[in-house]
C-alpha cells in the first residue's frame, strides 16, 4: 500500500479527494432557474475552455496517443470530484459524502451536490498514475481577479449555477460567469471576504490522491512557535511576540489494517515496516536526517501501556496511538526545522 501526499506550502497541508452532464447554453449571472425540483441540492454547469483542457473518455488506450502530445498531458481531463466541506473543515472522513461525474466529449459538465456541505470541485485525469492524476480545480468566478474555491452551496437560495466557460490559470480552473452574491444569502462584501480567505481547502488535493474505496489517509501539519502561551487564552495578542520554531505531521487514517502489536513487532506479532519519504532532505528534532532515499521509520518503535490503558508507539522521530475504533494515528517528525519543502511525501505500508 502506498500513499501519496503533496505539500505545496507551509498554509496548508496539500496535504490531501473532489451524475449527470449536460451542454449549457445560459450565460450571464451564476444563478436562473433550476433543471431539478429537489431544492435540497444545486447543480452546477459549464463547460471547460478547448484551448485549455482535453476532455476524453475514460480509456487508458488513450495513454497510447498522449504520449505523442506530452506538453500537454496535464491538460487532458475526464472526471470531475466534488470534495465536501463541513464548518470550514475539508477532512478524510468527509471523503465518503463525495461525489462524481465523467466529463462529455465537449468538455461540458453538470454535478448535482447536496446543500447540506459547501464543496471543492477536482478535475482528474483517471488514465495515469496517481501522483500525476490531478489536473486543477474549478472555482467560481467573484470578481477579475477574485474567485471561490469552495463552492457554498449551503447558502446557495437557488437550485441551478452556470459556472461558464472554464479557462485555466495554473491549477484553478476559473468560469467566466460572475457569481451573485444574492444566489448565496451573502453581500458582494461577504462574497469577497469568503473568495480571499478559501485557498486553504487546496488541501481537495490530497484528500482526493489518498482516498480509494472508502479508506482515506489524512497528513495533517502541526507548527510550533515559541512564546508566552499564557497570553493567549482569551485575549488577542501581538503576532510579532512569538517565533516560529519548526513542524510536524500528523497521518490520521481510517484504515484498519494494522495494530499497535505489528507496529512494534511485539506479542508475537510479526513487525510491519512503516515507511514516510519526504521530497527533499530535511532534519528533525530527534536528530535524523531524512532524504528521498532514508525514510522516517518505525525501525526503532517500541510499544507501552498509557495511563488510559491504550498503547502507544514510541521511536525517533515516529510516535503512534490507538485513536477511535481500533484506529491509528501516526506522528512523523515531531519537530522539523526550516520550511517545508515543496513535493510529494510517500507513505509505504510494507514497502
Amino acid at each position: 500500500m502506498k500513499s501519496i501526499f503533496s505539500k505545496k506550502s507551509v498554509v496548508f497541508v496539500a496535504l490531501s479527494a473532489f451524475a449527470l452532464f449536460m451542454l449549457t447554453t445560459c450565460g450571464g449571472g451564476g444563478g436562473g432557474g433550476s433543471s431539478t425540483t429537489d431544492t435540497s441540492f444545486v447543480e452546477f454547469n459549464g463547460v471547460l475552455d478547448s484551448n485549455d483542457y482535453i476532455a476524453q473518455a475514460e480509456s487508458k488506450s488513450l495513454n497510447l496517443i498522449k504520449s505523442a502530445y506530452a506538453t500537454a498531458a496535464n491538460n487532458y481531463v475526464n472526471k470531475i470530484i466534488a470534495v465536501p466541506v463541513l464548518n470550514g473543515e475539508i477532512h478524510g472522513d468527509l471523503m465518503s459524502k463525495s461525489v462524481s461525474s465523467t466529463i462529455n466529449s465537449e468538455g461540458s459538465f453538470s454535478i448535482s451536490l447536496s446543500k447540506d456541505y459547501d464543496w471543492v470541485l477536482v478535475l482528474l485525469d483517471t488514465t495515469v498514475s496517481t501522483v500525476d492524476k490531478f489536473c486543477g480545480y474549478i472555482a467560481l468566478k467573484a470578481t477579475d481577479t477574485e474567485s471561490l474555491l469552495s463552492l457554498p452551496a449551503i447558502d446557495a437560495t437557488v437550485n441551478w449555477i452556470d459556472i461558464g466557460t472554464v479557462t485555466k490559470n495554473g491549477d484553478m480552473g476559473v468560469g467566466d460567469n460572475a457569481a451573485n452574491p444574492a444566489d448565496f444569502s451573502m453581500t458582494t462584501e461577504e462574497l469577497l471576504a469568503l473568495a480571499g480567505n478559501d485557498d486553504l481547502f487546496k488541501a481537495a488535493k490530497n484528500l482526493v490522491l489518498n482516498y480509494n474505496n472508502g479508506i482515506y489517509y489524512t497528513l495533517r501539519s502541526d507548527f510550533y512557535w515559541d512564546g508566552n502561551y499564557t497570553a493567549l487564552e482569551n485575549s488577542f495578542v501581538n503576532v510579532s511576540d512569538y517565533v516560529y520554531r519548526n513542524y510536524g505531521f500528523q497521518l490520521d487514517s481510517n484504515s484498519l489494517e494494522l495494530t499497535m502489536d505489528e507496529i512494534c513487532g511485539e506479542n508475537n506479532a510479526t513487525k510491519v515496516n512503516l515507511e514516510f519519504y519526504p521530497p527533499a532532505e530535511i532534519n528533525a528534532s530527534g536528530g535524523g536526517t531524512y532524504t528521498i532515499a532514508v525514510p522516517i521509520s518505525n525501525s526503532d518503535a517500541t510499544c507501552s501501556i498509557m495511563a488510559d490503558g491504550t498503547v502507544e508507539a514510541d521511536g525517533t522521530d515516529f510516535y503512534a496511538k490507538e485513536v477511535d475504533n481500533g484506529e491509528i494515528s501516526l506522528s512523523l517528525g515531531m519537530g522539523i526545522s526550516g520550511n517545508i519543502p515543496q513535493g510529494y511525501w510517500s507513505y509505504q505500508v510494507d514497502g
